[in-house]
């Protein structure tokens, strides 16, 4: 793309403005003289005694009506020519921007025309990402984890069925000490809980009739996430958020129905969890002790290791319908 110099601002300023920039030029000059010729008759006079008062007001008066003049004149032109310029500059900036603003309309309409496409190769592209996943088996790690994170970022829907598959796929490469192919599992984890999205839809919206208190374990360095509640039931069917098996809500008749955690990050270690839902959480979990039921990833982050309890806890999330019961001693 190209682009045209814009001239000077003196290139703007219209020849028939030049003679006020001279008459000024010339009055300033005329000023100038007599003021010169006023000094040398006080010199001359000074010099042989003789001095004449009427003569050097009148030079004076002369000359101050000079300088009222200039002052009077001066900024009643340079208006003027401001004006005008102005007005010059403003139509010429004018067409010389014109070119560029038709060629981002042009690209606009280019940027239309690819998305169009994109839109109708979509199919095309989901499809072909479905068939590489179904064969992650047979692909080098790393190539399935780029096809995952590709459909993550372009908000690819593919099928659960698919995801399940090639994560246990993963996961089953991984048990032979293959580090690249357990990152790959995780990258499916993660990539499942942008599908679980959906569920969203139907939940109930969080609300705050029942005062309730939670205790969270998150790693250091980070925040603890974003908690909200929605529903009232009895307390045998309420949500748990219960860490290091303390009870912060024992002996209340009631509970919440529901638990949400937006955003920052918690360990899962030694957790009993119901009812929860995790919306955006970096998930930390080191292969201890944990109990979930009916929990609810979406849009989260895991950090797992690879070991016996990890792996249990990644297929339980991989299988899930959204939600997911694992547990773990």
């Amino acid at each position: 793309m190209q682009f045209q110099v814009i001239p000077s601002l003196d290139e703007f300023i219209p020849l028939r403005y030049m003679g006020y920039k001279e008459d000024l030029s010339r009055l300033h000059d005329k000023v100038d003289k007599n003021f010169a010729e006023l000094s040398e008759a006080i010199r001359r006079v000074t010099k042989v005694r003789r001095f004449s008062a009427s003569k050097l007001i009148l030079w004076l008066s002369v000359a101050g009506l000079l300088v009222a003049i200039v002052a009077w004149i001066e900024p009643r032109i340079s208006s003027h020519i401001s004006d005008d310029t102005r007005h010059e500059i403003t139509s010429e900036v004018s067409q010389q921007l014109q070119e560029p603003k038709n060629q981002l309309n042009g690209m606009s309409a280019d940027i239309a025309e690819i998305k169009g496409q994109l839109k109708i190769l979509a199919p095309l592209i989901n499809d072909a990402i479905s068939k590489k996943i179904r064969e992650a088996k047979n692909l080098p790690p790393t190539q399935v984890k780029s096809l995952v994170e590709v459909a993550h970022k372009g908000e690819i829907r593919l099928d659960n069925k698919d995801v399940s598959t090639g994560g246990e796929q993963m996961i089953a490469r991984s048990n032979g000490d293959d580090p690249a192919a357990w990152d790959a599992a995780l990258t499916f984890l993660n990539y499942k809980t942008f599908l679980n999205s959906a569920a969203l839809n139907f939940l109930p919206r969080p609300n705050q009739n029942l005062t309730t208190e939670y205790a969270v374990n998150y790693p250091h360095g980070s925040q603890s996430p974003h908690f909200a509640v929605a529903g009232i039931v009895p307390k045998d069917k309420a949500a748990e958020f219960i860490a290091n098996g303390k009870d912060l809500n024992e002996g209340k008749p009631s509970g919440n129905q529901y638990i949400f955690a937006n955003g920052g990050a918690v360990i899962l270690d030694n957790m009993k969890l119901k009812n929860v839902i995790f919306i955006g959480v970096f998930v930390q979990y080191n292969g201890g002790s944990l109990s979930m039921e009916n929990v609810v990833f979406i849009n989260c982050t895991f950090d797992v290791p690879h070991q016996p309890n990890g792996t249990s806890f990644a297929r339980a999330v991989l299988s899930g319908t959204p939600s997911t019961n694992f547990a773990a001693s």
